[in-house]
């Protein structure tokens, strides 16, 4: 059974395609491809809206002092094969990127634009972007995520980099 699910399309236009559907229908290497493709439309619309929003903050003179967080809550999730049992040693390092990259950015004031590949938590983030006013030093942690193993056993493993 195939359910189609209703995203938007590039241009911020709702379109059914079924880009998330995993249950009874894994992806192979095309499936994938086409997903991808829908799902990065997906985020241009994402882009774009957020894009509105910050035009109009700073429209109204509210941007310069604003201090503003944006944080996905997961990567695509468009992997390989069937991702939602429970088999720990099926996930390859890209499944892992595929399921648990994010994105996470600050902008406040006092915070230089740039971008950050290093792997750190959120929490981290968080601690040292908003609460200390970045007085102490980032801490890279040794990234990894809970998945759950048998008997309902959550094993931890260590995630791969995620710059390719």
């Amino acid at each position: 059974m195939t359910l189609i699910a209703t995203v938007y399309d590039a241009d911020c236009n709702i379109n059914a395609f079924p880009w998330f559907n995993r249950i009874g229908d894994p992806n192979d290497e095309e499936t994938r491809r086409q997903r991808y493709r829908q799902y990065f439309g997906q985020v241009q619309c994402g882009i774009s809206m957020m894009r509105q929003f910050l035009e109009s903050l700073d429209s109204r003179g509210l941007l310069a002092e604003a201090t503003i967080v944006i944080q996905g809550d997961h990567g695509s999730r468009i992997t390989i094969g069937d991702k939602r049992k429970s088999a720990v040693d099926d996930f390859s390092p890209r499944d892992l990127r595929d399921v648990h990259s994010t994105l996470f950015a600050i902008r406040r004031p006092g915070i230089s634009v740039g971008t950050d590949d290093r792997q750190i938590s959120v929490s981290e983030l968080i601690r040292h972007h908003l609460i200390d006013d970045g007085i102490q030093k980032l801490v890279p942690d040794s990234p990894h995520v809970y998945i759950t193993g048998t008997a309902d056993h959550y094993v931890r493993i260590p995630l791969p980099p995620f710059a390719l």
